[in-house]
């Protein structure tokens, strides 16, 4: 049976598990050579390769070769389900040259592919030629690149002498027809395969028969490397595999031998954080097949029925992949994520990453003032803004134990730091980890549900004006939430889509602060013993709206309560509630069906507490 860690790859696992256990000699391609360019420091190197694989480039002038982001690339031809992360690029590449070194040794019927495409100004044409001796190099190909990402098939199949052949490699020189041509901008590469079909008698290496982009881990976990290797990798000629993992220093997991150098390792998930491990597999006859692969450690959970969970503050000065007490700060692998993106990345930054203003930042991403980021707020929490680096943000997500727990709520504050262009919004997700019925394996960390008021509105913060607060109170966590080993809270940032200046793609800068979770088991709602402090009014659903929205506020004791509604101007263009209500939650409805597009403002009075809000209308 098939473990639970690969359901999300299960259509192409099943087709992978099949040629794997099917395959013979002259039968389906096989992938000699894969760079999927997705790991920054390694690119060169091929996440799967025979030996003798090689990437060179000759450089001329100003030509540097390094990697980007971004750009509409899309995976075209990615496998292993890898995402569209990084790719190649070629700054300045006129003059100069790319050459894949991959050996054909017995396979035939070569198969060369890459998505490419070249910036504005970058040269329009490769020159793709090959070798067969490893020094003259024939014309293949002159391909004329647009800006627009495209998948490339080199078909060398027909080619005498390029089956079989030690030597054979593939080389691309660029030019520009412009007049005069542009010697700079960049030429782009991403998920170069090399396929062919094995010659009779070949023994072919292991081969991913469940491949896994990131293995998600919880802090605490204990993995047999063995057992997931295994998992991961079959022999096509069924010969038997030993494993090899090797693990970077410095990383948020260990690996330990608890019975010996010789039996299997046992992978430490440690602390929160990400870095990568190595897997080799060797089948005793070819050259050691490795995978690298991303490994995301969750923290620990905390034990709501011991003491609350709360997150009141976060220095600027904290260093780069250090988190909260049972907390980690996620970001994606793309632009402006939305609501259901996955955000699968610890936030950290590289060097390289950093901009030129933040260099004296480096080591500490808190403090940055550019770029994507996260600031530490001191007592005012964090907050969150994007700029379109291809790592946007993100989220802030809380582990928790809710074993012994029937009844837990939580508060949190979100604001309004910054208003732009882009409308962005913090909503707030949860998702139950399903234990491993195998002890020494991963648990499955599924899709995020968003959680909602009563009244099925989902919990959310819209920007309002710069500098206002929400505050949200007495928010049940979920029935399917409690008595659970592992539950996720994840307070979401994202895009909402809405843009509100064609010409500007600034985003909102919002914050979030004073998370409080707390076991009331034992205590009903009705049972709740409210202070004034409970008063409170909320952020209205949906908003941006039209033209309808929600607003929804608390008594702490019943009273006379007033609801009104301004416009820019300050006129009062609406009374929604001006009546003597009972204490708890209640709701109210805005149909703004005779009202222009605008900013509105509505104030609630009661007693001694007074809140205003805001809330925009868009036509």
């Amino acid at each position: 049976m098939m473990h639970p860690i690969f359901k999300t790859f299960t259509t192409c696992t099943l087709a992978i598990l099949i040629a794997a256990s099917t395959l013979t000699a002259n039968d389906s391609p096989f992938l000699m050579y894969y760079w999927s360019f997705n790991n920054e420091t390694t690119f060169t190197t091929p996440d799967i390769g025979l030996d003798g694989a090689g990437l060179e480039a000759q450089l001329a002038g100003l030509t540097e070769l390094t990697t980007g982001d971004g750009q509409d690339f899309s995976g075209l031809n990615a496998r292993n389900g890898d995402p569209a992360g990084t790719h190649l690029r070629f700054n300045n590449p006129v003059g100069s040259s790319l050459t894949f070194s991959v050996p054909t040794t017995g396979f035939e019927n070569i198969v060369f592919k890459y998505e490419t495409r070249r910036s504005n100004s970058g040269a329009n044409t490769q020159f793709i030629t090959y070798t067969l001796d490893g020094q003259t190099y024939q014309s293949f190909r002159i391909l004329e690149v647009t800006t627009v990402p495209t998948l490339i098939t080199l078909d060398f199949s027909s080619i005498d002498g390029a089956a079989n052949n030690p030597d054979f490699a593939v080389r691309f020189e660029f030019n520009d027809s412009n007049n005069p041509p542009n010697l700079a901008g960049n030429n782009r590469f991403d998920n170069v395969t090399v396929e062919g079909t094995a010659q009779d008698g070949v023994n072919l290496p292991p081969v991913l028969a469940n491949p896994l982009n990131v293995l998600e881990l919880s802090a605490g976990n204990l993995i047999n490397t063995t057992s997931l290797a295994s998992a991961i990798f079959e022999d096509p000629d069924q010969d038997p595999l030993t494993f090899t993992i090797q693990v970077p220093q410095g990383a948020p997991f260990s690996i330990n031998y608890p019975n010996g150098p010789d039996a299997a390792g046992i992978l430490s998930a440690d602390q929160p954080g990400e870095d990568t491990i190595v897997i080799l597999a060797d089948d005793g006859t070819n050259t050691p097949v490795s995978l690298t692969l991303r490994v995301l450690v969750y923290p620990a959970p905390a034990d709501l029925s011991a003491r609350a969970f709360s997150f009141t503050q976060w220095s600027q000065d904290a260093p780069g992949g250090t988190y909260p007490e049972h907390m980690i700060f996620l970001q994606s692998a793309m632009d402006d994520p939305g609501v259901y993106d996955d955000l699968l990345y610890a936030y950290n930054l590289t060097a390289d990453q950093y901009n030129d203003v933040d260099l004296l930042n480096i080591g500490f991403p808190y403090r940055n003032t550019s770029r994507t980021r996260i600031n530490g707020l001191g007592e005012r929490g964090i907050s969150f803004i994007n700029t379109g680096r291809g790592r946007d943000l993100g989220g802030a997500l809380v582990s928790l134990d809710t074993r012994d727990v029937n009844r837990a709520t939580f508060d949190f504050k979100a604001g309004t730091e910054e208003l732009n262009s882009r409308v962005y919004a913090m909503r707030v997700q949860y998702r139950v980890v399903q234990q491993a019925s195998e002890p020494d394996m991963p648990a499955t960390y599924g899709a995020w549900q968003d959680l909602t008021l009563p009244l099925g509105e989902a919990i959310e913060y819209n920007r309002s004006f710069q500098g206002q607060e929400s505050q949200f109170q007495g928010l049940d966590l979920p029935p399917e939430a409690l008595g659970q080993q592992e539950v996720h809270l994840l307070f979401r940032y994202y895009f909402t889509g809405i843009r509100l200046d064609e010409l500007s793609g600034a985003r909102d800068k919002l914050r979030l602060d004073d998370i409080e979770i707390a076991d009331l088991t034992g205590v009903s709602a009705a049972d709740e013993i409210h202070t004034p402090g409970a008063f409170s009014l909320e952020q209205n659903y949906p908003n941006p709206f039209n033209p309808t929205t929600t607003i929804g506020y608390t008594l702490s004791e019943p009273g006379p309560v007033r609801i009104s509604v301004y416009n820019s101007m300050g006129q009062q263009v609406a009374v929604l509630t001006d009546a003597t209500m009972p204490a708890g939650s209640h709701r109210v409805r805005f149909d703004a069906s005779g009202l222009s597009s605008g900013m509105y403002v509505y104030r609630m009075e009661t007693g001694d507490f007074s809140a205003v809000r805001s809330m925009l209308l868009i036509r």
